[in-house]
């Protein structure tokens, strides 16, 4: 004999049937893991230009090169939300794949624009707009004759770009500024962004071009982005909890109990299931990304500047 009970056989495929639901336990996990962190997009060339007008007020000019990573969480690009200074703008014109505004401009700082066709993975969009945007021009406290603009061009909490390019165009009436360099007539501010990061484009100005200007108080950022996908605890206890009960009663819990055998006796399935570990999962991840689109992409943060506080300096322009 080889020393085996039936007992022990018993052990071990119980051991086996809980190792294995264990496995797909953690798979779920991992896959929730995966849905919430793989960003959705990237974009791989963000350009703003700025050019002062009399008055005070910025024409300003976005441009886009956004390429599709994922489609499968939200399906294709249609549609997106960007950010704009503040709700008193024009819309002067737009380009390439924006086929029309969604729903008009938000008093919040977020314009949303139509795009031309879905945009699948792997594919980019190219699109651009134009506005003339007011209250820009900030009073000075400290130095009265050098009125500035600190302007934060929209950024992207939850999608990185590879490189962006901003530029303002040069004038008399430029006094300092915190730009990288000065390239023909240009101030350029130029690098890369990670998820959440931004820079300021700050150009004191000599006060006797804008005599007229209606000028408005500095405020910092109302930096009100919208919720960031970020992974739910109670969703990751909630599939490990399942985990485990599940295995558990598919292993020992009809057994242990059966005609008050212990382990012998005919082993049967629990009759539970393991679908409402991944819907939970599912669920806890569609509810995060859709905090700021709704079927589609959304460069959701958002800025409104000028109501009260300190004023910026000019050592406070690196992306951060």
């Amino acid at each position: 004999m080889d020393g085996k009970t039936p007992e022990t056989g018993k052990k071990k495929k119980s051991l086996l049937i809980f190792s294995c639901i264990c496995a797909v336990g953690i798979c779920v996990l991992i896959a929730y893991i995966v849905n919430i962190l793989t960003p959705l997009d990237r974009i791989l060339d963000y350009r703003v230009q700025v050019k002062a007008q009399e008055g005070g007020a910025l024409e300003i000019t976005y441009q886009y090169r956004w390429k599709v990573l994922n489609d499968s969480k939200e399906g294709p690009l249609t549609w997106v939300s960007l950010g704009i200074p503040n709700s008193r703008c024009e819309l002067l014109g737009y380009t390439g794949a924006i086929s029309g505004l969604k729903n008009g401009f938000y008093g919040d700082g977020l314009i949303k624009f139509e795009l031309d066709r879905a945009y699948k993975k792997g594919e980019v969009a190219e699109f651009g707009f134009t506005i003339r945007q007011e209250d820009m021009l900030c009073r000075n406290k400290k130095a009265g004759g050098l009125p500035f603009y600190d302007f934060m061009p929209g950024w992207f909490n939850e999608i990185a770009v590879e490189h962006y390019l901003f530029v303002w165009e040069d004038g008399t009436y430029v006094m300092e500024t915190n730009a990288d360099r000065k390239e023909g007539g240009f101030y350029v501010w130029e690098g890369e962004l990670k998820e959440g990061e931004r820079r300021h484009m700050k150009v004191y100005c000599d006060k006797e071009t804008f005599r007229d200007a209606n000028m408005v108080e500095w405020a910092p950022v109302s930096d009100s982005p919208g919720e960031k996908k970020t992974l739910d605890p109670a969703a990751i206890i909630f599939i490990l909890l399942c985990t485990g009960y599940i295995g558990y009663q598919a292993a020992w819990g009809k057994d242990w109990y059966a005609n008050g055998r212990g382990f012998w006796g005919r082993g049967r399935r629990s009759g539970g299931h393991g679908g409402h570990g991944g819907c939970a999962c599912a669920c806890a991840g569609c509810a995060c990304a859709c905090a700021c689109a709704g079927g589609g992409r959304a460069g959701c943060s958002k800025k409104d500047f000028y109501y009260t506080a300190e004023e910026p300096s000019l050592t406070e322009g690196g992306a951060h």
